[in-house]
Order: structure tokens, then sequence, then C-alpha cells
């Protein structure tokens, strides 16, 4: 089964412009892919409609065999999405933004407390992790941003602009 397969996504806005001309793509399980190419070239118009939050004007995708558009809820509870600007609440704690998402994600209290430990300890948050969001500088708001999307152990992860603000370390 292909984690990912788009077949013939199209974008039109307005009067008739097309952000994209039917792409076909299939990406296999464990398979790292990037989308190129200058800004306005649709890169970030095809990332939201993989993961839902656009509708294609035309096409179908599918996320490990889910066809997107039939059963959506079902297709993103297996992935995982870090939008290019991600929304962070300014007066939660790292852990506990974490914790809202680990629990929106349905995971266990047990298994979201592995998950913060870890995340502190494999981005190099430490004890910052129990400080607001708010007094991050925009690299440690990045992490916390990719813990998010990956504490519910995805599929599929996609991911737009995924290491602004980060150390090249």
């Amino acid at each position: 089964m292909k984690a990912l397969e788009i077949k013939n996504l199209t974008k039109i806005y307005g009067n008739n412009v097309h952000a994209l001309k039917g792409i076909d793509l299939n990406v296999e399980r464990g398979d790292f892919f990037a989308l190129l190419g200058p800004n306005g070239a649709g890169k970030s118009t095809t990332i939201k409609m993989l993961c839902g939050l656009l509708k294609p004007s035309k096409g179908m995708v599918t996320i490990g065999g889910i066809d997107l558009q039939r059963t959506p809820l079902k297709a993103k509870s297996i992935m995982g999405y870090l939008p290019e600007n991600p929304l962070l609440y300014d007066k939660l704690t790292g852990a506990e933004s974490l914790e809202l998402i680990g629990k929106l994600r349905k995971l266990s209290s047990d298994m979201i407390k592995q998950r913060v430990t870890y995340y502190a300890k494999a981005l190099g948050l430490g004890e910052q992790i129990y400080q607001e969001v708010g007094t991050y500088s925009k690299g440690m708001r990045q992490k916390i941003a990719i813990a998010m999307t990956l504490i519910h152990d995805p599929e599929m992860v996609l991911l737009d602009e995924p290491a602004s603000g980060l150390d090249p370390r």
C-alpha cells in the first residue's frame, strides 16, 4: 500500500487561475519526498490539499490507502502536519502544548508524559519545556511545533518549511 497517492490533483482559483494542474504522484512507505520550487509554484497549496485544509478542484488524494475526501478524519488521524507558521499558545508551557495535542490525538496520560520527556531531551529543550512558549526563541518555538506534529507517531508527516528558525545543528 502506498503512503501517499495523488491522482490528477488540480487547484483552480477565481477566473481560471491554475495553482496546480493535474499532479500525479506516488510515495511509498518509508520514503522521503520534498517539493522544491520558487515562491508561488504551488508547494504550500499542495501541502494544504494533502492535509485536508484546502479542497482540490479536481483529483484524488489517499493517505495510507484512505481517501482523504471520503473519510477525512480517518486520513488525518494517521498524519502529522507542521504548517509554515504554526499556531502556538504563548501562555501555555511547551509541556502543556504537547499535552493538549496528545489529548486531542487520544494518547494516554502515561504516553503523553513519556513523549514530553522524550522531546524535551531529543530537541534539547530540557527544563525550558516547562516555561511558557511566549518566552521561547523562534528556534525553540519551531522545536515545540515539530514535537506537536510528531507526538502521536504518525504514519505520514507533512512539513511546510520545517527548518525555519532552526540552527543547522
